[in-house]
């Protein structure tokens, strides 16, 4: 599997292996197959930062919880993969963020729970050190990412 940030740069991937490829393109299963191997291609928010709070990381589950109100249609077919490397772990401050952290994300994945989906959630947050390297090696390979603080929504 092969993501990107956006659905329209799905669609662009998929126009673009269609003109310089010898590949099938399945633009109904949004995959491309070659040599007979299928990949499929999808779009996947991710996100990569420190676990600190001036990261903007609950603001960031609360567009999640936005989008997902304004655009119920999403619900099921979308979700945000959020890893944050701990960082202060001995500072109370950092220890209450990440609690309350987790709990925004309980309440989000709680509210947009589906009973036909049971292993679906709108977050799937990983508290854990990546070294960068490593991150980009492991993500590369499935799905495309951005590495940035915070990101707005209307």
């Amino acid at each position: 599997m092969i993501g990107f940030h956006t659905q329209y740069y799905c669609n662009n991937f998929l126009e673009t292996c269609n003109r310089y490829l010898e590949a099938r393109i399945d633009l109904e299963r949004f995959s491309v197959t070659q040599d007979q191997r299928e990949t499929l291609v999808r779009a996947f928010p991710i996100g990569i930062d420190r676990l600190d709070y001036t990261k903007g990381l609950i603001e960031r589950m609360n567009a999640v919880e936005r989008f997902l109100e304004k655009y119920p249609d999403y619900i099921g077919n979308f979700s945000l993969l959020q890893i944050a490397s701990p960082t202060r772990t001995t500072i109370e401050t950092y220890q209450r963020f990440y609690q309350q952290l987790k709990l925004r994300i309980k309440q989000i994945n709680t509210r947009f729970s589906i009973s036909d989906q049971p292993n679906y959630q709108p977050i799937l947050f990983f508290s854990t050190n990546i070294r960068t390297g490593r991150s980009f090696k492991h993500f590369i390979s499935s799905v495309m990412f951005a590495w940035s603080p915070l990101f707005m929504m209307e």
